[in-house]
């Protein structure tokens, strides 16, 4: 669970059209150090939805909105073509979610 950091926009596959959106969840953790103080960390999830959680994701997702995911991780392996180096990223990939009201009354 976590804030969005931008508002998702919407693409599609150049092979069949299928809807997709790639976007970042903020997830703050906080937590008491040895001392007794909270302490708050920000992890950062890149996140792609496709189809129909894509679209609705996009027609109802603004930056800061909180929202639920669930889903599975997906890694990614490749070759730096400048270092020859090889890579990799991790990415969610989004099967289910739930927007989480704030609790902010619209005026």
């Amino acid at each position: 669970m976590g804030n969005l950091t931008t508002t998702p926009t919407l693409g599609h596959t150049s092979s069949g059209g299928t809807a997709v959106t790639n976007f970042v969840l903020a997830i703050n953790e906080v937590r008491k150090n040895s001392a007794g103080e909270k302490e708050k960390d920000t992890l950062f999830m890149e996140c792609t939805a496709w189809g129909r959680n894509a679209e609705v994701i996009c027609g109802h997702g603004t930056k800061g909105r909180l929202i639920h995911v669930d889903g599975r991780l997906q890694q990614s392996n490749w070759t730096d073509k400048e270092t020859e180096q090889p890579r990799q990223s991790i990415k969610f990939v989004v099967e289910r979610f739930t927007f989480i009201p704030d609790g902010r009354k619209s005026s």
